[in-house]
């Protein structure tokens, strides 16, 4: 048993979410928390989805409301405990322009064994950029178009 659970950007991959979250839960001990971080995509104006392109189908199998958040974690017998949003805003369009304009997301540095190579030089930068958006810029952007939400999560009583 586990006191937390925590991934981030899984739950649009799996096959299945409802067993996912079920799974997950079931490794948590009496008290624990499930933490999780997913992309809200679900419901965009047309207008993001043609400046953002194409959002990662097949590998994203679901895009998902807050709303649907919701309904998704009362359906795997969990509830919400707390929500907390960031804006992806500016974050998407350094992503987009970056995408564009730079390289594409297949371009990634590969090590020998295929997996991704560490984070030097220009990616290292581009990658802290992210970061400084995404989080602490993206805490106080309003959830405008596409944004991403922070979930703490436990099991119904």
């Amino acid at each position: 048993s586990y006191d937390v659970v925590f991934h981030v950007d899984l739950l649009s991959h799996f096959p299945d979410p409802i067993r996912a979250l079920k799974a997950m839960a079931s490794l948590l001990r009496p008290g624990g928390v499930l933490c999780f971080e997913v992309g809200i995509f679900a419901g965009l104006s047309p207008r993001w989805y043609r400046w953002i392109g194409r959002l990662g189908y097949p590998q994203h199998r679901w895009f998902y409301s807050e709303a649907a958040i919701h309904q998704l974690l009362d359906r795997a017998g969990l509830k919400v405990d707390a929500m907390k949003r960031f804006g992806l805003f500016p974050a998407t369009i350094l992503s987009t322009v970056g995408n564009r304009f730079l390289r594409s997301p297949e371009d990634k540095p590969r090590g020998r064994d295929g997996r991704p190579a560490p984070t030097r030089g220009l990616n290292k930068i581009y990658s802290r950029l992210q970061y400084l958006l995404r989080y602490r810029i993206g805490a106080f952007v309003p959830p405008v178009g596409p944004h991403a939400v922070f979930v703490t999560a436990s099991p119904k009583s």
